[in-house]
């Protein structure tokens, strides 16, 4: 595997000051571990060192296993339902008096995407995996097949969205600049990233579900998201968090614990403290 020549730096903040914080098996070989660091200036957890741009780029183009295998939320996507970021996405696009140009990063779901462009929206997608040949059904939209910072786009748009995207990427600061290129003036990018800040991730360490090197290369807390904002002079306009899950399933001590569906106010509490395992953001031009 090839790796990035400055990965011995913080891919947010830049800073030296970074530590071992865990390590975990590749999801495509479990004979390969690889380390999981921290930095000490904006809490943000990576994988250690990042593989290369130009390693993930023909990772994705074939489908390897180290970055694909045993992804089970693609095949959950795949088969039409909705998870809460496609919802979120839908309740932000009814909320727009005026339609006009939405492009998709790392399309999944093509139910969504077609109730998208039958509400008047104009779509381009991008996915750098062979999960593009799904969309080919979908009738007046452009596609760009490769990574989102390679894709060359003619216009702007009004909305961006990233959902279970930013994590993949080799530098979500090249990402997230590329993403403010691209919008409108008056637009939004969202987003949906693994939240490090999360409960379960403070309860079970490296042993967190979204720790699975190299599908998952970035673990934001809200500090080191609103870090890598700052620097990328983007405002955050809505932060919140949810959990992946209708139900509270914790790992305490090698023991699984699941609460019940019913336990909303728990769930509400977590969310509303910023602690579900998954970060929604929306973003603007500041």
């Amino acid at each position: 595997m090839t790796t990035s020549p400055q990965n011995h730096h913080c891919p947010i903040c830049k800073s030296s000051h970074i530590d071992t914080w865990g390590s975990a098996a590749d999801i495509g070989n479990a004979d390969i571990i690889h380390k999981i660091a921290k930095c000490n200036e904006c809490t943000h957890i990576f994988v250690h060192p990042l593989p290369s741009k130009e390693f993930l780029a023909e990772a994705y183009k074939t489908s390897s296993k180290s970055v694909l295998s045993g992804d089970s939320f693609y095949d959950f996507r795949s088969k039409g339902s909705f998870s809460e970021g496609d919802l979120w996405v839908l309740k932000h696009l009814k909320k727009r008096v005026k339609q006009g140009n939405l492009i998709d990063i790392g399309a999944a779901n093509t139910m969504l995407l077609s109730m998208i462009i039958e509400s008047g929206w104009k779509v381009s997608i991008v996915e750098p995996s062979q999960n593009v040949e799904r969309m080919s059904s979908l009738s007046n939209i452009q596609i760009c097949r490769g990574l989102f910072e390679d894709c060359v786009f003619q216009n702007n748009f009004e909305m961006v969205s990233a959902i279970d995207v930013l994590e993949h990427t080799h530098s979500p600061i090249d990402f997230l600049k590329k993403a403010k290129s691209i919008l409108s003036f008056r637009g939004n990018a969202l987003l949906r990233f693994p939240n490090s800040y999360s409960l379960k991730c403070k309860l079970e360490h490296d042993k967190w579900n979204m720790i699975r090197p190299l599908g998952h290369l970035h673990f934001f807390s809200p500090r080191s998201f609103q870090a890598a904002c700052k620097t990328c002079q983007l405002k955050i306009v809505e932060l919140k968090s949810h959990d992946l899950n209708n139900y509270l399933s914790l790992s305490i001590a090698g023991q699984n614990i699941r609460g019940m569906r019913f336990m909303l106010p728990l769930r509400w509490f977590l969310n509303k403290m910023l602690l579900g395992d998954q970060l929604l953001a929306m973003v603007s031009h500041e």
